[in-house]
């Protein structure tokens, strides 16, 4: 069990031995082509190394060792492109000359003996930089994008208006289609309903014409056999009403006819006035009271001639 602490301790003595000696290079990209710049080493520890070397596009920079936990620069190795450097504890800035457009590494290199240990890279990119004209346009141009894309950030906030708009009125219409599909079925349904209304209408016509044609049929069937009892064969209500009326229009003519014929009147129950005699008296007079009884019984088979003609054109 002790063992295994042990064991354990070394390795995390390690793991923080090799933290602690780690180097990291720290540089700002991309950089104008033409400028001066520059980086900074964190180097860690180097007791363990017998030397390190900053190299830049594949160029000795300078080299550095330590010495009793102390860190020096070589100084006869200080490339004639490091305009500056400082040391100060683990930490090396570097000012550098200007680089052209590209791509440039920065790297550092631990060495034991002549061999290479460790090595720690970096990449500077560096661009060429807008003359004044250029930039201007560019600028200007920008600003025209700019504007643009805030007329059709513009015209994108209109779009989403009126899209709500259009999803309101599609709910509205759809609204609307819901309530006339309730009407078409709705009619649908009256439509229905009144054609099983028509079809027993058109039973019930159908009955009626049945009993008409029954009705004519017997009024036929009357003349032949007797003129007088077609008269009464009305077995239909509405044409019983008719004929009835008719009828008793018939009765009374007869009887007005007969009367007169006897010499009675609806007054002979009273005493009879006295008879004078007029002496202006014709004998056309006499002719004409025989015409007019003779005209009296041609009106009463007017009427029953007539009378007949309309039960004719009811049967048909």
């Amino acid at each position: 069990m002790i063992a295994l602490r042990k064991t354990i301790a070394l390795i995390l003595a390690i793991f923080l031995l090799s933290a602690v000696m780690a180097a990291s290079i720290s540089v700002e990209s991309p950089i104008p082509q033409g400028v001066g710049w520059s980086f900074t080493i964190d180097l860690g520890a180097l007791d363990n190394v017998d030397s390190a070397k900053v190299f830049v596009d594949n160029e000795l920079a300078m080299e550095l060792f330590e010495f009793s936990g102390t860190k020096y620069v070589n100084d006869s190795s200080v490339s004639s492109n490091v305009m500056d450097y400082s040391l100060s504890g683990n930490k090396l800035t570097i000012s550098y000359s200007a680089m052209q457009e590209g791509s440039v590494d920065v790297s550092l290199k631990t060495y034991d003996g002549d061999s290479v240990k460790d090595t720690y890279d970096e990449t500077v990119e560096f661009f060429i930089p807008l003359d004044k004209s250029t930039k201007k346009e560019l600028e200007e141009q920008i600003y025209a994008l700019e504007l643009n894309m805030n007329t059709q950030s513009g015209k994108i906030t209109d779009l989403q208006t009126e899209l709500s708009q259009k999803d309101t009125t599609i709910e509205s219409l759809k609204n609307e289609n819901a309530s006339l599909l309730n009407s078409i079925n709705a009619m649908q349904t009256t439509i229905g309903t009144l054609e099983s209304e028509g079809k027993s209408t058109d039973e019930q016509l159908s009955v009626l014409k049945s009993d008409l044609n029954s009705l004519v049929t017997e009024q036929e069937l009357a003349k032949k056999n007797n003129p007088i009892n077609a008269m009464f064969a009305f077995n239909d209500e509405t044409n019983g009403l008719a004929a009835g009326a008719l009828v008793v229009l018939v009765i009374l003519v007869v009887v007005a006819v007969v009367l007169r014929n006897k010499g009675d009147s609806i007054y002979s129950g009273f005493p009879s006035m006295p008879k004078f005699e007029n002496p202006f008296k014709k004998e056309s007079d006499s002719a004409y009271n025989n015409s007019e009884e003779e005209d009296l019984d041609e009106q009463a088979d007017e009427v029953f001639k007539g009378k007949w003609a309309f039960i004719d054109e009811e049967s048909k």
